[in-house]
């Protein structure tokens, strides 16, 4: 007998309040309960529901694919990280990668109970993280 559990995804009641705030049309909202936000026509930012009821903001950096070699990827995570953890202490998003290993990720977790200002200041916070972060990026001769 297989058991088998299909996640339905809900959207946050915040995200979509939020959304609404930006006059978003509610077909922005996918079926996975998210939206990407294009912030100054340059830094997209995805905002999105977690199964546990907390809230995601995500960005891609760069694909690590593009890569030469396994050792030049290595060399630059080790880079990239040293620096993430220098700045950790002072922001809240944090370096990851995706499930298939393939994107260097930004990500902010939000807590369940996030409101929209929260939401919008911490938007606006990751906004900064991420100029940075694809600075770097692009400073290390990527994307």
């Amino acid at each position: 007998m297989t058991l088998t559990t299909e996640f339905k995804p809900v959207t946050h009641p915040t995200i979509l309040s939020y959304a609404a705030q930006l006059g978003m049309p509610s077909s922005a909202i996918r079926r996975d309960g998210s939206f990407t936000l294009l912030v100054d026509g340059v830094y997209r930012v995805n905002i999105y529901s977690m199964p546990d009821g907390r809230i995601a903001l995500g960005s891609r950096l760069l694909s690590l694919q593009s890569l030469s070699s396994t050792k030049k990827k290595d060399q630059l995570l080790e880079h990239l990280l040293s620096l993430s953890a220098g700045i950790l202490r002072d922001h809240a998003c944090t370096l990851c990668i995706n499930e298939v290993g393939s994107i260097l990720m930004l990500q902010q977790i939000l807590v369940a109970s996030t409101d929209v200002p929260r939401l919008k200041t911490a938007t606006a916070e990751f906004v900064n993280c991420l100029e940075y972060w694809l600075k770097v990026c692009r400073k290390q001769g990527m994307e």
